[in-house]
């Protein structure tokens, strides 16, 4: 018997990323145009380039599972073998961690050490480790798998799971989830620092003001649709045995929160760096009258 909720999840898992992948490049857009007559690279682009990449992805693939399932059209893409399709999903989920934790690192330290941080183009530093990590990465699981294919049509999933490239990729995504929670306590860092600034200056910059508030909206959206749900799927695994029952309900879980994530990040940077609209001026006629 079909289950309801694979059912309900073929339309609606394209329709929540098609919605993401919309509402990351409207922020995508947002930024651009706002800082289009200044310096244009920092961290918060790269996150925002990486949402609409995961988002256009993903989209593509499930709309393309949409379509084979109904059996209206098998798309190419599915001739490419498990290992690549794997990889595929994968290397924007790594893009999107490394950027997020990127971001987050960024903003702390703009927030606690302001002078080393504009005197030592901290951004800048940070922003060209970003691109270099996400560079490495998509070169060795490219490489991987184009010397060390992993797929096996044999097995349950389709990939050999003694695989090097597999043990690699599961090797970084057990990466991740450290480095979620390691992130999750920089937010939280953040946090505190942000409260304690904001308690001592009456006013700060509006712009960087705005970027702060991102941040803390990305710290609690996080912890409640990232982290939450994996956290409770390694609990689940590390001391129930991996219960069928809770590791469905997990499961279900992420599937969507995590694009819901993306879609609250990306629509507080339209928010929030959207330009106010401010008053018209007010044009005060004045009358002279000319005696003769």
């Amino acid at each position: 018997m079909e289950d309801p909720f694979d059912s309900v999840r073929i339309f609606a898992k394209p329709a929540l990323l098609l919605c993401s992948l919309l509402v990351s490049a409207s922020a995508l857009m947002t930024y651009s145009r706002i800082h289009k007559n200044n310096h244009i690279m920092s961290t918060l682009l790269l996150f925002i380039v990486a949402c609409v990449l995961h988002s256009a992805v993903y989209f593509i693939y499930h709309f393309c599972i949409l379509l084979h399932e109904k059996e209206i059209h098998t798309s190419p893409l599915f001739s490419a073998g498990f290992g690549w399709l794997y990889t595929l999903q994968m290397i924007p989920t790594f893009f999107i961690f490394i950027s997020s934790y990127a971001l987050a690192l960024d903003r702390l330290l703009a927030v606690s050490v302001p002078l080393k941080y504009m005197a030592c183009d901290v951004s800048m530093r940070i922003c060209a480790l970003t691109i270099s990590l996400m560079v490495a990465v998509l070169v060795t699981l490219v490489l991987s798998n184009v010397f060390l294919p992993f797929d096996d049509e044999n097995s349950r999933y389709g990939m050999d799971e003694s695989s090097f490239t597999y043990r690699l990729i599961t090797s970084m995504n057990t990466a991740t989830d450290v480095g979620l929670t390691l992130e999750i306590a920089l937010h939280l860092a953040f946090c505190v620092l942000f409260w304690r600034i904001s308690k001592s200056q009456q006013r700060t910059r509006e712009r960087a003001d705005r970027v702060n508030q991102i941040m803390i909206v990305q710290a609690i959206s996080q912890t409640i649709f990232c982290w939450a749900p994996l956290i409770g799927m390694d609990v689940n695994s590390w001391f129930f045995d991996d219960n069928r029952m809770w590791a469905r309900l997990f499961n279900r879980i992420y599937v969507f929160s995590y694009d819901v994530n993306t879609i609250i990040l990306c629509l507080t940077v339209i928010l929030r760096l959207k330009p106010q609209k401010t008053a018209a001026p007010v044009k005060t006629i004045s009358t002279v009258s000319r005696t003769k």
